[in-house]
């Protein structure tokens, strides 16, 4: 008989100089260590695909543009008001991150299908071509993981938001619309510029979810250990740094050309709401 201090483990042969192709046995014992590895791996088989593939999803919908552009004479205001090259950065940086977070996202989703049915030919070739030399493919669910999914699903209701209360005055371009109206309710009644702000905790959770431990990035990918992963990584963090520092920029821009245009307006509002960015902060 068997105690009930005892239970049924699942301990992963990993003999083989790959991780591809674990062999499982059952046995009895009190191996919590090995235990806790098995459901971490079980546990990013099962979910974390659909967790990858959701934040690519929300970071699609969040980075893509709800209205057309603008006209030309709609965005006259800001020139000479918004820094020379700012609206170049917004657009290509935009279609450059959604692109690059559906396409690692994909990649590392692709790595757990493989993992998880490592007798298919096709596995190994995947495996091959996505891990290269990797001896363990450690991809897998993490606490970090999960707070930057969280953040990305954060930003993307608040963009959402933010794109339902302006309406059609919500464009990725700076512009003052025909019949333009200043919006003081709903997350602008919290800071001035919330949208800007779902862009900060978006560039956040991306950083999290792929560049931490257990990402296809980090696992696979060398991002921390190779020189290319290092540079790589630097210039990914410089991209989301200079991106981020031009939405600051700009909304110095919308502030001036907004209190122009609508005078004690907007001055009443910047008094009940003095905060940028972060309530309390900026």
């Amino acid at each position: 008989m068997i105690s009930s201090e005892r239970y049924i483990s699942l301990v992963i042969d990993s003999s083989s100089s790959r991780d591809y192709a674990p062999a499982i046995c059952i046995y009895c014992g009190r191996d919590t260590t090995t235990y806790a590895t098995f459901m971490s791996i079980m546990l990013s088989m099962l979910v974390k695909p659909g967790l990858l593939l959701s934040a690519a999803s929300l970071i699609w919908v969040g980075g893509s543009p709800p209205h057309i552009a603008p006209k030309k004479s709609e965005e006259s205001r800001f020139i000479g008001v918004e820094k020379k090259g700012s609206k170049t950065i917004v657009m290509v940086v935009s279609g450059f991150l959604k692109h690059t977070v559906c396409i690692t996202c994909i990649a590392e989703t692709v790595v757990i299908l493989a993992r998880s049915c490592p007798s298919h030919p096709f596995s190994q070739v995947t495996l091959d071509v996505l891990c290269g030399n990797a001896s363990v493919v450690d991809v897998r669910i993490t606490p970090t993981f999960l707070v930057g999914w969280v953040l990305i699903a954060a930003a993307t209701l608040l963009r959402l938001t933010c794109y339902r209360y302006l309406g059609r005055f919500f464009t990725f371009e700076l512009a003052l619309r025909e019949g333009h109206k200043l919006i003081t309710t709903g997350p602008y009644s919290i800071v001035r510029h919330p949208a800007y702000t779902g862009v900060f905790l978006a560039f956040a959770g991306i950083a999290l979810i792929q560049m931490s431990s257990g990402s296809w990035w980090n696992e696979c990918a060398g991002l921390w250990s190779t020189v290319f992963g290092k540079a790589a990584a630097s210039l990914w963090l410089t991209i989301l740094g200079g991106t981020l520092t031009t939405f600051v920029l700009r909304t110095g821009a919308e502030d001036k050309v907004l209190r122009d245009e609508f005078g004690e307006q907007w001055d009443n509002w910047a008094k009940r709401t003095p905060y940028k960015l972060f309530p309390g902060i900026y």
